[in-house]
């Protein structure tokens, strides 16, 4: 080929082989085109998904508090989370007989807020929680419902503080507990069982049954 002629000339001189090695890389370079990439690709951020809680403690069984020296002790609950957050904290509250008109109109009977989740990934799979719970000295012994309630962000103004500001962003779990001094004595015959069920009180949805404890305690 006649654009090569220039590289028959250089086999045929005296130059030394690293020369000609070094000609015949120029050669190369010079008939063969090149793409250079100057920036990095563009990535979208993964968009916030609405939170997902998986049940580890059983959901569909009373939880039984120990009563020890007039006091009842801790419970431990335990949960996974699934979410993309977005780099936003998620805030979970415990509440109380959820679904049970509260002081306040809210529907709940009390609320007892945990400690902010940091932020998370789709990615990382399913994250363990685990939250203690110590039943407070003002509710009665009976059944009690306790629902874990997370969101990104909470509507933060009364009523209905602890309900999530966008109606589409929040995850429940409800376990139900029987509080009685005695255990060998308590009946829970009358005590509300609805196991992995997703409540949506905050949103003014169905209410408690009023034949399964409507008052959210059962004497």
């Amino acid at each position: 080929m006649p654009e090569l002629n220039w590289l028959n000339n250089v086999r045929s001189s005296t130059c030394t082989p690293m020369a000609r090695t070094s000609l015949v890389l120029l050669g190369v370079l010079a008939t063969s085109s090149a793409c250079i990439v100057t920036g990095s690709p563009d990535f979208s951020p993964p968009e916030k998904t609405r939170p997902q809680l998986i049940a580890v403690t059983p959901t569909t069984e009373f939880i039984r508090p120990a009563f020890v020296d007039g006091a009842f002790q801790p419970t431990t609950l335990q949960a996974e989370l699934l979410s993309e957050d977005g780099g936003d904290n998620l805030q979970p509250v415990l509440l109380i007989d959820y679904g049970f008109d509260g002081p306040g109109d809210v529907p709940w009977r009390h609320a007892a807020p945990v400690d902010v989740i940091a932020p998370g990934t789709l990615s990382e799979g399913p994250r363990p929680l685990s939250i203690s719970w110590t039943p407070p000295s003002f509710i009665q012994p009976g059944c009690h419902t306790l629902t874990l309630l997370v969101t990104h962000e909470a509507r933060g103004s009364n009523p209905g503080f602890w309900c999530p500001a966008d109606p589409d962003d929040y995850a429940t779990l409800t376990w139900f507990v029987a509080l009685c001094e005695e255990l060998s004595t308590c009946d829970y015959s009358d005590c509300f069982i609805a196991g992995e069920d997703t409540y949506n009180y905050c949103e003014g949805g169905e209410q408690a049954d009023a034949g399964t404890a409507a008052d959210g305690v059962t004497e």
